[in-house]
């Protein structure tokens, strides 16, 4: 846009509009009236769907907004005349409706219902017509109507009605019966910032106000005025000075009834009543009034059917009474109020004031705020340079002959609610004066990074045609495959390494002169160690595997041990073979090259003689393959990780891959080896394939059961297995998913197209139950048996007992359409479930029975498949395997509500899944052994067990009485002697019978 001849711009935007808007959802002025009916039949008790018609202040409907007759937002009214006032919030920012949070239609009387089966609701409407439900009551106005709602237009929301008065239902306080003395209250409303409410049923009848606006339960309201016995009023209205008050009556106008109007002249008083138009005898129910001089009253009429939206200019008491608008046939009329507003324009970053050269431009822009759309005019010396339009910026020209000095920029910032402005200048300077000098505004920072990362510096400075030159110890950097913006405020260096350490410094010129920047340092961390060694328990005999990754230039490695070098240990990995109880230990390592040194965290390692036990307290993960073999759907080898309960991992057994009790699961189907804990908890079990690893070429769950019978394993305590139930026709064709077992000889399978399978021992093998055909985890729980599925009605369900024969599935709670349920557990209460879900959205469900209901009150996490849970404490403790199809992970989750955190304790290895979780089964029971300890000569210390004699017992070590790790397995009596004094990880010692 060119400066000069700014009279022909003026003449040809002379005939521009002082503003222009976009139309919102409701228009400014307008008012909003509450219908009840669509036509279709005459309003019930039973409910009607809600609208909000939009008229002209002519009468003339605009707009109409449906309110949600269903899901958790609906909001429906019955034909009680009491019911369906509306009001405008205190900041005018939205309209407060009330009524019943239920689906339309409801099957008996709404206002008979109890609050419980029919909750009490508030919604709010805004400018836009977008609607939003606040919240609602399943205690408040139980057996009755709720008739009104208004809010300060903050989170504060109260509510009146029948048997609970005045009742605050915000967010900023908790909920409170603000006040039951005048329990059968009409409308309530906020004027002058005191909080107000009508009465027609409680003596004396009239209308009330509180001291401002109260959220706390019995307080006092103050009778502002009474209107009389049996005078049976609604709406009301209150001027800003409060000296005029109109108030609704609902009864016949020969009665008195219709519209109220009392003035304040140190006592309120009746001042006269207006009718509610020619012809009519029926009083008013809703009003709202635009108060000035006169004032403008709008009003609904209390006909029975076809009843009006009326207004009254007030000139005097014979004031003539207009009819806007009637109601349809089937419908009615309730509260009328004027229409939201919105926000007027706000100006956030005003304009800056600019300089340039002749023949050069500058550019401004504006950051504004406000409700709707924005339109900007932009102006010098009221001269318009543009019509309204939405762009927040400009760009002017000058000419190389512009005139020089200083000019002023304006921009009109305006929509529906009002207009803003802001102002700057422009200053042109002759082309031949210099530019200014840059200005460095901020100087670049100095960076820490680590070898191989990137490191950035940036330079903001200010000034006409600016370069830049970035060095490095005084020496120019040039653009390269590691080195981009050498020449920008913004330098990148890509792969640094210690070489790359030094001083940074840029440039920055013009015609005007230069500037230096101060010198940012870059330092690098030449070597880290990006991948730390991770302590963890060897058996021995085995290899000690301690991985570190160090990344650097030219990195050395050398290993220590309780802190002295191991000669020869120079690698990445230290790895020695045929592990002994001496090489206990701290490990650490120690990454050096020719600019500088770093020491790894130390890794604490356990040697332990070979053992199998599985114990109660620890976790018991199910994995799948070695990281060698390959996933496939032919079957791989299972593994049972048994890890203590912070992620600290203590062994490892393998399940049989070939011979008579061969168990294989496939490597593809994701609802496939799911693992349960026996209902007397002494047994895991895992269902799956009985055949020999690499036996079939195609997919397990594709063969025949005559072929590849499906089959269930058992692991106890001390990790003795036994394949200990089979079947060779059903699920044929198909997965066998899970297997549960109460202890004592029954065993139970749940798979695709198969249902529910007894496996027989202690009783015919028979179908249970087939009504759901593709179940997913079977279990014995609290002496009953539960599965869940995915199919049908997703959800989980109880078969009543330990069925041996034919049952019937009944459904305890569905988990909804898009979840995925899979594995569960339940407190030994029966009230508290945990589902995982491994839907994309899915996770760790809560589901609750909350008076008589179980409810779904959050969702933990993300998507998982398996689950054990701790349930001793206040907060459940859960522990879960992930749902991801590669390197999965454990995790651990403390249930102290909403948004409680997920912690990895352990990571899959590449190439393996994790596939289910369970706490360990529990050994016999048998009387605690005793245990000494003391030191010997030599800084030897030995730790003695009697025990039973020719029984076997587990000793184990802790450091902090929680995480238990064990030493050494023995027949008793046996003592165990250790070389050096015990460190920090064997503090505590404690020995457990081991049957």
């Amino acid at each position: 846009m060119k400066l000069t001849n700014l009279l022909v711009l003026a003449a040809c935007f002379s005939g521009i509009s002082a503003n222009a808007q976009i139309t919102p959802g409701f228009e400014p002025g307008n008012l909003i009236v509450l219908r009840v009916g669509n036509g279709t039949a005459a309003p019930a008790s039973s409910g009607d769907p809600v609208f909000l018609d939009e008229f002209t202040p002519l009468g003339v409907l605009t707009n109409t907004v449906a309110v949600p007759t269903n899901g958790p937002a609906a909001l429906i009214i019955g034909s009680a005349t009491s019911e369906g006032a509306i009001s405008l919030s205190a900041n005018s920012n939205y309209v407060v409706m009330v009524g019943y949070n239920t689906n339309f239609p409801y099957t008996s009387s709404l206002a008979s219902s109890t609050s419980a089966a029919v909750p009490r609701g508030i919604a709010t409407i805004d400018f836009n017509g977008n609607y939003n439900f606040i919240t609602n009551t399943k205690t408040a106005f139980s057996g009755n109507n709720i008739r009104s709602g208004v809010s300060d237009g903050s989170n504060n929301f109260w509510a009146a009605g029948a048997v609970s008065g005045t009742v605050y239902m915000g967010a900023a306080a908790p909920f409170a019966f603000v006040q039951t003395s005048d329990a059968n209250s009409e409308v309530v409303n906020i004027f002058n910032g005191n909080l107000c409410f009508s009465s027609q049923k409680t003596t004396p009848i009239g209308v009330y106000a509180f001291t401002g606006a109260p959220v706390t339960t019995n307080t006092s309201a103050a009778l502002l005025f009474s209107t009389g016995a049996g005078s049976s009023l609604y709406g009301f209205a209150i001027s800003p000075d409060n000296t005029v008050a109109y108030v609704a009556a609902d009864r016949a106008t020969t009665s008195g009834g219709g519209i109220l109007k009392y003035t304040n002249n140190g006592a309120w008083g009746l001042a006269y009543t207006f009718g509610t138009g020619a012809g009519s005898t029926a009083g008013a129910r809703g009003v709202t009034v635009q108060f000035g001089q006169p004032n403008v009253i709008y009003a609904t009429t209390a006909d029975a059917t076809a009843n009006r939206l009326i207004t009254i200019t007030d000139t005097d008491a014979s004031a003539a009474v207009t009819v806007l608008a009637a109601a349809g046939a089937n419908e009615v009329f309730r509260g009328v109020q004027f229409t939201p507003q919105g926000s007027a324009p706000s100006v956030n970053t005003p304009l800056q004031s600019q300089t340039a050269n002749q023949g050069q431009s500058a550019t401004f822009t504006v950051g504004a705020s406000g409700s709707g759309t924005l339109y900007y005019l932009w102006e010098s010396n009221s001269v318009p340079l543009t019509g309204w339009e939405t762009n927040d910026t400009i760009t002017l020209d000058t000419t190389t002959n512009e005139a020089t000095g200083s000019f002023p920029v304006e921009v009109l910032i305006s929509n529906s609610w009002g207009t803003s402005s802001s102002s700057t200048t422009l200053t042109i300077n002759p082309s031949n004066v210099p530019p200014a000098a840059p200005i460095i505004l901020e100087p670049p920072s100095s960076e820490e990074v680590n070898a191989s990362s990137n490191a950035s510096f940036a330079v903001v400075a200010t000034g006409p045609s600016l370069t830049y030159q970035w060095q490095w110890n005084n020496t120019n950097l040039t653009n390269g495959d590691f080195i981009s913006g050498a020449t920008t405020p913004d330098l990148t260096l890509s792969n640094v390494f210690g070489a790359s350490d030094g001083s940074y410094t840029v440039i920055i010129s013009n015609g005007g002169g230069y500037k230096i920047s101060a010198p940012a340092t870059l330092a690098v961390a030449d070597p880290w160690i990006s991948s730390q060694p991770a302590g963890r328990t060897f058996l021995a005999g085995t290899t000690i595997e301690l991985p570190a990754i160090a990344i650097g230039t030219a990195v050395n490695y050398q290993w220590t041990f309780d802190g002295a070098n191991i000669p020869g240990a120079t690698s990445g990995i230290f790895a020695p073979s045929n592990a002994v109880a001496a090489q206990t230990g701290n490990y650490a390592v120690i990454a050096s090259g020719p600019y500088g040194m770093v020491t790894s965290a130390t890794a604490m390692v356990i040697v332990a003689p070979p053992q199998t036990a599985l114990f109660p307290s620890n976790l018991v993960v199910l994995r799948l393959g070695d990281g060698s073999q390959a996933l496939i759907n032919s079957g791989n080898t299972l593994f049972l990780d048994q890890y203590v309960s912070n992620g600290s991992y203590v062994s490892t057994m393998a399940l049989p891959d070939s011979g008579p009790s061969a168990l294989l699961i496939s490597g593809v189907a994701s609802s496939e080896g799911f693992m349960t804990l026996s209902g007397d908890s002494r047994l895991l079990a895992v269902a799956g394939y009985n055949t020999n690893r690499g036996a079939l070429s195609g997919s397990l769950s594709s063969s025949a059961s005559t072929n590849v019978p499906r089959a269930i394993g058992t692991i106890d305590g001390t990790g003795q297995y036994a394949l200990a139930a089979s079947t060779t026709n059903q699920y044929s064709g198909g997965n066998l998913r899970a297997g549960a077992t109460d202890g004592n000889g029954n065993f139970w399978g749940a798979g695709s197209a198969g249902g529910t399978w007894y496996f027989g021992n202690t009783a015919p093998a028979g179908q249970v139950q087939s009504s759901v055909n593709n179940t997913r985890v079977i279990n014995v729980a609290n002496g009953s048996l539960l599965f869940s599925t995915q199919s049908g009605t997703s959800g989980l369900y109880s078969l009543g007992g330990l069925p041996l024969a034919a049952a019937t599935a009944n459904l305890i709670f569905a988990t909804g359409k898009s979840s995925s349920p899979e594995d569960f557990a339940i407190n030994s209460a029966s009230n508290l479930v945990y589902v995982a879900d491994d839907s994309p959205a899915g996770g760790i469900q809560r589901w609750q029975f909350i008076d008589g209901v179980w409810t779904n009150v959050y969702t933990l996490g993300s998507s998982a498949r398996s689950l054990a849970v701790d349930f001793s404490g206040a907060n459940p403790v859960i522990f879960a395997v992930t749902a991801e199809t590669a390197t999965n992970r454990l995790i651990a989750i403390t249930d102290a509500g909403a948004g409680s955190a997920a912690v990895t304790l352990a990571p899959c290895p590449a190439g393996e899944l994790f596939r289910a979780v369970k706490f360990g089964p529990e050994l016999n029971p048998f009387p605690a052994p005793a245990l000494s300890a003391a030191p010997l000569a030599g800084g030897q210390f030995s730790v003695s067990l009697a025990g039973v004699p020719g029984y076997t017992y587990v000793l184990e070590s802790s450091a902090d009485l929680l995480n238990w790790q064990p030493l050494q397995t023995n027949i008793a009596p046996f003592t165990l002697t250790f070389t050096n004094a015990p460190g920090s990880a064997q503090k505590y010692f404690r020995a457990a019978y081991f049957p």
